[in-house]
C-alpha cells in the first residue's frame, strides 16, 4: 500500500505600473502591453474574493468554482489535482503571469504547492485565452487557469510593502512579505513565504455500523517558497521581464486509513527552481508580440523508513528539467484579428539512473473573422512529438482545430451567446509511462472533443441587479487514460479507455439582495450536474461513472458588508461518487455538506496603511467527510489572519 501512495503523489499532482490607456475599438493599448478585449465567459475570482475566502492553497479556491472537481487527499499539505467536464488536470493548462506551471513529470499540477496568498486574480475559462498573450501552449488545452499575482502589475507608488501572519489548528503557522519597489523605467519585486503544519486531526471513521474516533497523522509540512522579478520598459514600449523562483518543501505522506491503519515512515522533499525571461512589445498600430523562454528543475526524493515492515530504507530520486521557448503575436487585420505562434519544449526525467527525453514543437494559428452582427473565430494548433517511444500517428503530429461563434449582442432571455467546439489532446506523463511496475509505455494520446454553448444574463429585477451564467456540454474522450487495480486494491496499472463521454450543465446566480449607503447584502450561487461515463459499448462497465466524479455539486455564499467590514456564510455539498470503475454500492463514497462562516475588517491608517483582520470557522459542524475514499478531511477548525499593507 505504500507504493500505491506514491504512485498517486506522482500521478495525480504549477510590469511596470500602468498609465494612461486608450480604447481603439477591439484593442487596449497601454505603453507596457497590449491587452485585448475578452471574448470568453469565464469564472473570475478577484483578489477581495480570494481574500475573504481565508484559502490555503490553489485547490481549495478552484473547488469554489462552477464544474470544478478537485481531488483532495487530505486538507492542507495534502495532494489536490483537478478535472473539470471530465477533463482531468494534464489537459488543463495552470499559468501565472502568463508561463505555465505543469508538472513536467507528472502531466499535471498539484494544486496544494500553489499558495493563494500572492493572487491578486484568478481566472478559468472553458475554451481560448483571456485578453493576454500567454505561452502558444494555452491555445491547445482543453481548458485554461490564468494566475495573476500582486507582482504582475507594480502600483504606482514608490515603495509597496505586505507582510502577512496566519495561525490556525493543526499547529499550523504561515507568514507571507513582498517588496515592490519603481524607479523610472525599472521595476523591482519579490516575495516570500513560509509555511507550518502539523496537521494531526481527529476524525470518525465508521465500519458498517461501528464509529471509532482516530487522529491523523503523518500530516507534517514543511514549506519555503520565494521570486525575484525584474522589469524594464525601454522607450519604445517594449517590456523585458526576469523572474525566478525557489520551491522547497518537505512533506509527510499520510497512508490510506483501511482497517484502523495508519502507517507512517513516508516523506518525501521536493525543490523547485524556474527561471522566466520574456519581452512584450506592442505597437499602436494594433499588434503585439510576446517573446519568452522558460527553464524549470524540479527535484523529488521519495522515501520509505519502513519499506514493507522491514528494518531498511526504499530511497527513490526523479529529477525533470524542462526547457521552453517560444514567440507568441496578434495582429490587427482586415479581416480581424490573427494570432499565431511557435513554441519548442524538450523534456527530461532522470529516476534514479535511468533517463527519458522527450522533445515537442507546439504551433498555433488563431483567426478571428467578424460578419457583420456576429463573430466567428478559427483555430488551428498542431504539435509535432519527437520520441518514437509515443504511439502516435500521422509521422508524430496531432492536430487540434477549433471553432467559435460569438453574439455581438445580448437576445431577450438568452442573453449573451457562445458557442466553441474545440479538440484537444494531451500526451502520457513521464509517470504514466515509466514509473515503477504500475506505468505503461504504451499508452496512447488522449484526445478530447468538447462542445459548449455558454449563455451570459444580464437584468435588474425591482432594482435588484442579477446576472445569470449557464453552461451546456458535451465532451466524447477517446483513449482516456486512468489508473485502476488490476489484481486487487494494492496492485494498480495504467490503461486507455477507449470512449469516454461526459455531458451537462452548470448555472451560477449572484444577486444583490440589499443595497443601501454604506450597507450591501449579496448571495451567489451555482450548481453543476455531469455525466461522466465509460462508453465502450463492448465494456462490462458500459454507461457507468467514471471514478470520484460526482453528478451533483452545489456552492452558496450569503455576504454582507458595511463599508470595511464583511462577513460570508458558504455552504458546498458534493453528491456521492464511486471510487472504482464499477458501480457498486461497495464502491461508493458518501455525499457531504460543509458550513463555513468568514469575518473580515480593513482597518486604514492615514489613507495610505492598511491593517486587515481575518477570522474563519471551517466545517462548523464537525462534520466526517472524504473526497477520496480512505483520506479522511478535518472536522472543524479555525484559522487567523492578520495583514499588513503600504
Amino acid at each position: 500500500m505504500k507504493k500505491s501512495f506514491i504512485y498517486l503523489y506522482f500521478l495525480s499532482s504549477s510590469f511596470l505600473a500602468q498609465e494612461k490607456e486608450q480604447d481603439l475599438q477591439e484593442v487596449k493599448v497601454s505603453k507596457h502591453f497590449i491587452q485585448f478585449l475578452d471574448k470568453n465567459p469565464f469564472y473570475v475570482l478577484n483578489q477581495n474574493k480570494i481574500e475573504l475566502g481565508s484559502f490555503n492553497d490553489l485547490g481549495e479556491l478552484l473547488s469554489r468554482l462552477p464544474g470544478m472537481n478537485i481531488k483532495d487527499y487530505g486538507g492542507l499539505g495534502g495532494l489536490k489535482t483537478i478535472s473539470s467536464r471530465g477533463i482531468n488536470g494534464t489537459h488543463i493548462g495552470i499559468y501565472i503571469d502568463d508561463f505555465a506551471q505543469n508538472s513536467v513529470a507528472l502531466g499535471e499540477m498539484d494544486l496544494s504547492k500553489i499558495p493563494s496568498n500572492n493572487l491578486k486574480e484568478v481566472k478559468f475559462i472553458h475554451a481560448g485565452q483571456d485578453n493576454r498573450l500567454h505561452q502558444v501552449s494555452s491555445y491547445l488545452n482543453a481548458q485554461n487557469i490564468f494566475l495573476y499575482t500582486l507582482d504582475d502589475e507594480i502600483d504606482e507608488k514608490k515603495w509597496n510593502f505586505r507582510l502577512q501572519n496566519k495561525i490556525g489548528s493543526f499547529s499550523q503557522r504561515e507568514a507571507f512579505s513582498s517588496l515592490q519597489y519603481k524607479k523610472n523605467r525599472w521595476a523591482l519585486s519579490g516575495f516570500y513565504q513560509n509555511r507550518y503544519c502539523k496537521g494531526n486531526f481527529p476524525f470518525v471513521l465508521t465500519n458498517y455500523s461501528q464509529k471509532i474516533q482516530l487522529k491523523r497523522e503523518q500530516n507534517e509540512i514543511k514549506e519555503q517558497y520565494g521570486g525575484l522579478r525584474l522589469s524594464y520598459q525601454n522607450k519604445k514600449g517594449g517590456v523585458f521581464r526576469y523572474h525566478s523562483s525557489i520551491y522547497d518543501i518537505f512533506r509527510e505522506l499520510p497512508s490510506a486509513v483501511i482497517l484502523y491503519s495508519n502507517e507512517k515512515g513516508q516523506f518525501i522533499t521536493n525543490q523547485q527552481f524556474n527561471q522566466q525571461l520574456s519581452y512584450f512589445y506592442n505597437s499602436k498600430k494594433r499588434r503585439a508580440h510576446f517573446l519568452y523562454v522558460q527553464h524549470q528543475i524540479d527535484k523529488i526524493q521519495y522515501t520509505d523508513s519502513t519499506f514493507l515492515n522491514l528494518e531498511h530504507v526504499l530511497r527513490n530520486d526523479y529529477l525533470s528539467k524542462q526547457f521552453t521557448s517560444g514567440i507568441h503575436s496578434k495582429v490587427k487585420t482586415f479581416a480581424g484579428f490573427i494570432s499565431f505562434g511557435t513554441e519548442y519544449e524538450i523534456s527530461t526525467l532522470t529516476i534514479d539512473t535511468t533517463n527519458y527525453q522527450r522533445t515537442v514543437w507546439k504551433s498555433i494559428m488563431i483567426i478571428s473573422i467578424p460578419l457583420k452582427k456576429w463573430n466567428v473565430e478559427l483555430l488551428m494548433g498542431v504539435l509535432k512529438i519527437n520520441n518514437r517511444s509515443l504511439n502516435l500517428q500521422q509521422n508524430g503530429y496531432i492536430w487540434t482545430p477549433g471553432i467559435q461563434y460569438r453574439s455581438k449582442k445580448s437576445f431577450p432571455i438568452v442573453g449573451e451567446i457562445l458557442i466553441n467546439l474545440k479538440r484537444s489532446s494531451r500526451l502520457p506523463s513521464f509517470a504514466e509511462m515509466y514509473f515503477q511496475s504500475v506505468a505503461n509505455p504504451n499508452l496512447l494520446p488522449e484526445i478530447a472533443n468538447q462542445l459548449s454553448c455558454n449563455l451570459n444574463q444580464h437584468f435588474q429585477i425591482f432594482s435588484k441587479k442579477i446576472r445569470l451564467n449557464h453552461a451546456f456540454f458535451v465532451s466524447s474522450i477517446l483513449n482516456k487514460i486512468v489508473a485502476i487495480p488490476s489484481k486487487n486494491l494494492f496492485t494498480w496499472t495504467i490503461k486507455n479507455y477507449n470512449k469516454v463521454l461526459s455531458y451537462g450543465s452548470e448555472h451560477s446566480l449572484q444577486i444583490e439582495l440589499f443595497e443601501r449607503v454604506n450597507h450591501l447584502v449579496s448571495l451567489s450561487a451555482s450548481y453543476t450536474f455531469q455525466k461522466n461515463i465509460n462508453n465502450e459499448k463492448t465494456s462490462l462497465l458500459y454507461a457507468h461513472q467514471l471514478p470520484y466524479m460526482p453528478i451533483h455539486s452545489v456552492q452558496s455564499g450569503l455576504s454582507y458588508q458595511l463599508k470595511d467590514f464583511q462577513i460570508q456564510a458558504r455552504v458546498y455539498y458534493l453528491s456521492s461518487r464511486y471510487a472504482l470503475p464499477e458501480n457498486i454500492l461497495t464502491n461508493e463514497v458518501k455525499s457531504f455538506y460543509t458550513y463555513d462562516l468568514l469575518l473580515s475588517y480593513k482597518l486604514k491608517i492615514k489613507s495610505t496603511q492598511i491593517i486587515h483582520f481575518q477570522f474563519s470557522i471551517l466545517n462548523i459542524l464537525n462534520y466526517s467527510y472524504e473526497f477520496i475514499r480512505s483520506y479522511p478531511m478535518p472536522g472543524r477548525h479555525f484559522t487567523f489572519q492578520l495583514s499588513y499593507e503600504i
